[in-house]
């Protein structure tokens, strides 16, 4: 063999040993971040009484805990590919589709752009929340009444962690989804995403759930998802999507009138 092949020779072996020590330093990094995803994810599912799900290495860790009723969950994701937009997203589970439909994300240059050209926005008359947020929603009334001043404050909030700007809030084919720019590694980021994630989410059940937003000056009454008359005397409530009912005709029904 020549000097000069002998020479590639070498070459290709050092670019292969290399590259091999490359991969195991990017696994072993992967593995370590993973680690301390399910370390923080452990801490947070013993505060909510909530179970730890395993990460491998093509997924990630998550917890699985319950909020009034309602299957939750908090994960991680990747857009994936080459360079990839990470997210960590709360849940909050239905059996059925979400009473409401919505979407609450950061205004853009593109969104402006809908915005100009027809696309919905519903106002708030809160200019502060209103120039930062594009809001949609199924029911106009219903999504204003979900957005209250203390669940404005809440996702203000929300969009603070971790000093980035992106928070979007939707709703699913079967969830109420939060989900936060980034990936969360320590507990307490983590806590206060449960914690202002639960606040939204009771706003989203009230205004949900409840009757038609009476007039200003009409007295608020609450209707049985079944017979839809009034409920003046005692209520049960669909633990799924937190329909009222008249306790009878919640019996009468076999369950709930809204999601059956």
């Amino acid at each position: 063999m020549s000097g000069g092949a002998h020479f590639g020779v070498l070459i290709t072996f050092f670019f292969i040993a290399l590259t091999i020590v490359i991969i195991v330093v990017a696994v072993r990094y992967q593995k370590r971040q993973r680690q301390q995803r399910e370390e923080a994810l452990t801490i947070v599912a013993q505060r909510l009484g909530g179970s730890l799900v395993p990460g491998s290495f093509w997924q990630q860790p998550k917890i699985t805990f319950e909020y009034k009723s309602h299957k939750a969950s908090i994960e991680y994701y990747s857009t994936g590919g080459k360079h990839p937009t990470l997210y960590t997203r709360l849940f909050f589970h239905f059996q059925r589709m979400p009473p409401l439909e919505v979407r609450v994300y950061p205004e853009r240059l593109f969104s402006k752009i809908g915005k100009f050209l027809g696309g919905q926005d519903v106002q708030l008359g809160d200019v502060n929340f209103d120039d930062k947020f594009m809001i949609k929603g199924s029911d106009e009334a219903r999504v204003k009444d979900f957005l209250n001043p203390d669940v404005r404050q809440a996702v203000f909030e929300l969009r603070s962690i971790t000093m980035n700007d992106h928070i979007e809030i939707s709703t699913e084919s079967t969830a109420f989804r939060i989900q936060k720019l980034s990936w969360l590694h320590a507990p307490d980021l983590l806590m206060s995403l449960v914690t202002l994630g639960q606040q939204v989410f009771n706003g989203y059940l009230t205004a949900a759930t409840g009757a038609p937003t009476p007039p200003a000056e009409a007295k608020t009454e609450v209707y049985c998802a079944v017979c839809n008359d009034v409920i003046t005397g005692s209520m049960h409530t669909c633990p799924e999507c937190g329909a009222p009912h008249h306790p009878e005709c919640y019996q009468l029904n076999d369950g709930c009138g809204r999601c059956s």
